[in-house]
């Protein structure tokens, strides 16, 4: 489900000749919707994909683990607005500080034995933290006004980004897709 993170609107804002402040604000509020989705559809797909691999302790961490799409909703924009703006110190901090705290929260979970929750620790913390410091380093903040008509174009480009990266993904991965359930 990680192909639909932001449906390609992180890409289509970077690559977006000129973006007024309603555009903004819509594409900010189609990515907490994206996010919002993606969550609730992850949490309907958690009891499936654990009959796929016949490992029904796969539900409980598919559950836990669909939270981190509304963070990465959260973060999505500004991170967008950040590497539009060209600001590469700011994306290096915030990745390279999310990603040291997502790791020693996964180290402490490996050593309280959490098994492969600690995957899921690494996950929501360093979502976690990558949101807050994207916001702490983007100026820019929602209006109360959203334009959808005018971000129309920029959503549509965005999915046709994602379709390309669902084909790409499910032609590099079938192989280890079925193997996995064939193997459990």
């Amino acid at each position: 489900l990680f192909l639909f993170l932001d449906l390609g609107l992180g890409t289509a804002v970077v690559q977006s000749p000129a973006l007024s402040e309603t555009q903004q604000t819509a594409l900010f509020r189609a990515h907490l919707a994206l996010g919002a989705t993606l969550a609730l559809g992850s949490l309907a797909l958690a009891p499936l994909a654990a009959r796929f691999y016949a490992r029904l302790e796969l539900t409980p961490l598919i559950t836990l683990m669909s939270s981190a799409y509304l963070l990465n909703a959260i973060g999505g924009m500004p991170r967008a607005l950040l590497t539009r703006q060209l600001r590469f110190d700011a994306i290096n901090r915030i990745e390279t500080t999310a990603a040291l705290l997502g790791t020693g929260a996964m180290l402490i979970a490996a050593v309280l034995g959490c098994g492969a929750y600690t995957f899921a620790v690494f996950l929501l913390v360093s979502e976690g933290v990558s949101a807050v410091y994207a916001w702490r380093f983007c100026p820019w903040r929602p209006q109360p006004l959203a334009n959808f008509e005018q971000s129309r174009a920029i959503l549509h480009n965005g999915w046709r980004l994602t379709r390309y990266h669902m084909l790409n993904y499910g032609v590099q991965q079938i192989d280890a897709i079925l193997l996995g359930q064939i193997s459990g």
